[in-house]
Parts: C-alpha cells; structure tokens; sequence
C-alpha cells in the first residue's frame, strides 16, 4: 500500500527544484525517511545533493512535522501518510 508524503524545500533547494516550495511524494507503507529521500532524488534529480554517498548530507536540517529528526531515528524515522518533511539548507549568506 502506498502513502504520501509532503516536502517543503527551501533556500536553495527550491531552486533546484524549478522554484517549487512543496510537492508530494508517494512510498511504500512502513518506509523511513531515507526511502522518501531516494524517491524525491528520483523525482527531482537536482536535489541529489540531499545525499551524499547514500546518505543525507550533514549541510542540511530536516524535520518531520515540526520534529528534528535528529531527535527521532534520523534516517531511520518511519514516514506515516500525510507526514511533512522539511528541508532547511545549513548555509547561509551573511
């Protein structure tokens, strides 16, 4: 069975996005936030530099409905239906 998720992108990788700032994406039950990452990589192959070697990048925050998921499992968090994953680039123009 499939669900969707939310993406809200900002900073940069709404401009890599095409200018986007939300979109959908939809997974299998039960996957975990790296699952969602491969998808939307897929999906928007410019936001590839979410991942490095397979993993997420450690210059971006992200958060599940408001969560860090850095206080969740990270990578490893489940995603439910109708979640939103935010990701905030770390850097910043001064």
């Amino acid at each position: 069975m499939k669900i969707r998720v939310n993406i809200e992108l900002h900073g940069q990788l709404r401009s890599l996005a095409g200018g986007v700032k939300e979109l959908t994406v939809e997974i299998d039950r039960g996957s975990k936030l790296r699952e969602v990452l491969k998808t939307l990589v897929s999906k928007v192959p410019k936001l590839s530099v979410l991942m490095v070697n397979g993993s997420l990048s450690r210059n971006y925050l992200v958060f599940i409905n408001d969560v860090d998921i850095a206080l969740l499992n990270n990578e490893d968090t489940e995603v439910n239906d109708g979640d939103r994953i935010t990701f905030i680039p770390l850097s910043h123009g001064g």
